[in-house]
This record gives C-alpha cells, sequence and structure tokens, in this order.
C-alpha cells in the first residue's frame, strides 16, 4: 500500500515539474518572439526586421480601428505578421496584380478590413529597411491602435497537466476497485462449493480441521484454481495451520477481515462460536451453504442482466447498418 502510494506521489510530481517546463518554455518562447516590437517616442510602433540570413518571425498583433462618418465606428482584427529578415541590396519583388476593389461602395468593416490587409501586406515589400514603421491612419482616415498579443499555451497546459494528475490519481484507486470486485466475484463463485464440500466431510465424522485440511488439498489438485483468489488463500490458511500451528477460526477471522464479505464474515464467526461456546457446526454450516447458493444464482442473474444491457447500443448500431444497407438501393434509384 505505501508502496504503491509512493508511486503515485512520484507521478503526480513528474506531472506537474512537466507541466512547469512547459509553461516556463512557452513563456520564453513568447518572449523571445516578442522581442522586434517596439514604440518610438511618438507612440508609432515599429518592427525590428531579423537579422540577415535568419528565418522570419511571427508576430501576433491587435488592430483597434476607430474612424466612420461621425468618428464612432470601431473594427478590431488580429494579424498574425511574418516579418522577413533584414537584406542590404536585396528588394522584394511586389505583386502588380494586387486585390483592387473600390473601397467607396463598401461598409465601413469591409473598407477598414481591405485597408488593413493592404497595409501589412506591405510591410514585407521592402526587406532593405531595417525597421517598419506600422500606419498610424488609413486612407480613408481610420485611426489605428496597434497593441501586441501572445499567442500563449499556458491555459491548455494547466488544463492538460490538471486532468493527467486527476487520471492518475482515478486510475490508482479504479485498479484498487477492480480488483476487490474481482477478489469479491471469486468468493462468491468458489465459497458456496467449498462450505458445501467442509459439510459433507463433517457429516462423515472427520473433525473440522481434519476437514478442512482434505478440502484445501483437493483443491491445490485442480490446476484450475492457481491463481483464484480464494482458492490462494485458503492454501495460504493451510499452510499456516501445518507450519506454525494457527488456530483455523483465528485465520479465517483474518481472511474475512481482509475480503470485507459478509459470507466470509459469518463463516468465521460459525467457527469462533463452535470452538469458544459449543455451538452446532455443522447444521449453520449447511443452513449457511443454502444462503451463499441463493447469493451465487443471484449474482449470476445480475450479471446476465448486466451483459444484456452492454449489448443493447451494439445490437442498436448493427440495426442501423442493417437498415441503412437495406434502403440504401431504393433511395439511389429515386
Amino acid at each position: 500500500m505505501n508502496l504503491s502510494s509512493i508511486s503515485l506521489r512520484k507521478k503526480i510530481c513528474i506531472v506537474l515539474i512537466a507541466g512547469f517546463v512547459l509553461i516556463l518554455g512557452d513563456f520564453l518562447i513568447q518572449s523571445a518572439g516578442s522581442g522586434n516590437v517596439y514604440r518610438d517616442a511618438k507612440g508609432n510602433v515599429l518592427l525590428l526586421r531579423p537579422d540577415e540570413g535568419a528565418s522570419a518571425e511571427h508576430v501576433y498583433l491587435k488592430a483597434n480601428v476607430r474612424g466612420g462618418k461621425d468618428g464612432k465606428d470601431t473594427y478590431e482584427k488580429h494579424f498574425e505578421i511574418s516579418v522577413d529578415p533584414y537584406s542590404k541590396d536585396q528588394e522584394k519583388e511586389t505583386d502588380s496584380k494586387a486585390e483592387e476593389q473600390e473601397p467607396s461602395v463598401m461598409e465601413f468593416d469591409e473598407v477598414v478590413s481591405y485597408e488593413l490587409r493592404s497595409a501589412v501586406s506591405e510591410i514585407n515589400d521592402d526587406i532593405s529597411a531595417r525597421k517598419v514603421t506600422l500606419p498610424s491612419t488609413l486612407p480613408s482616415g481610420a485611426k489605428i491602435y496597434w497593441s501586441t498579443e501572445k499567442k500563449t499555451n499556458t491555459f491548455p497546459i494547466i488544463i492538460l497537466t490538471v486532468l493527467t494528475c486527476i487520471w492518475l490519481y482515478r486510475s490508482k484507486y479504479s485498479l484498487q476497485k477492480r480488483i476487490q470486485k474481482i477478489r469479491k466475484q471469486s468468493i462468491i463463485q468458489e465459497l458456496p462449493e467449498f462450505v458445501n464440500k467442509l459439510v459433507l466431510l463433517l457429516n462423515a465424522g472427520l473433525v473440522l480441521n481434519t476437514a478442512f485440511e482434505i478440502t484445501v488439498e483437493e483443491s491445490l489438485a485442480s490446476q484450475e484454481k492457481e491463481t483464484n483468489y480464494f482458492t490462494g488463500k485458503m492454501q495460504s490458511i493451510y499452510t499456516n495451520m501445518k507450519q506454525m500451528n494457527s488456530p483455523l477460526q483465528t485465520e479465517f477471522r483474518a481472511f474475512a477481515k481482509e475480503s470485507g464479505d459478509n459470507g466470509v464474515m459469518r463463516i468465521s464467526n460459525i467457527l469462533s462460536d463452535n470452538i469458544s461456546k459449543g455451538v452446532e457446526l455443522t447444521e449453520k454450516l449447511q443452513r449457511e451453504s443454502e444462503v451463499l447458493w441463493s447469493n451465487r444464482k443471484r449474482d449470476c442473474e445480475e450479471r446476465g442482466r448486466i451483459s444484456e444491457t452492454k449489448l443493447t447500443v451494439p445490437l442498436t448500431l448493427f440495426l442501423l447498418v442493417l437498415v441503412v444497407i437495406t434502403v440504401s438501393p431504393a433511395l439511389l434509384e429515386l
């Protein structure tokens, strides 16, 4: 238990450290990427081209435009601008067939959008200029207010880190629940048969310890029950009785506490009452055997109903596929 708990803490710590490193790396990348954006004394936004031979850099900007007939119209647009590297004696060729559209017949938003695209597309026309000044006004007279933006991935990284930690935490306890379910299923399936054999041997005149040992020895000879939880615990009790001379009722009570199963707890109480109070053992075990067989039958019925429920969705999908295959030829002929 402690080992698995320590392992879980280590996994969560590794995930948290990895998330912190990713956030720090993303912050450094974004900080380095915005280093080529400046403002001069007049408030104009300047873009500094990368050094000659370097790769183009991407800058994220937001343009807030105000203008219109009454000066109250606003327009906002986000840009990812690619800034080509600086070159002393090389001028980038411009496209003479640039998009031309008459802005006078368009609405304010359309005019501003058209003029902003034109202004941004001209940034890399002359790469011999070390600094590029972004326009503060558009040809239509609208004013542009530029602001830098950072495409940060901090929030997605935090969400991913938290979800991973939750998944690790839940997976640990879901594994324990699956183990408990397998153990409980093993007890439900094996305990009725075990008690029934014990009753038969007691009715044949054997004492409790001898009857228990013979029943366990029979299970040891069965190859199918090597990995069974209940059979393994019975073998462990048998070994403790043989090697350490441990009382059967004490071992069975420890098994009942570990498993938490009501059936095992009742059997343990019957064995303890027989030793301490001299209560009739065979009759009580016989009645308990009938109850255990009834519980096993009910468990099988419940698992059968659950299996039927799980098959509902696949059968529905198969039915829909069959309907589509049947109807498709008729639909194609229409």
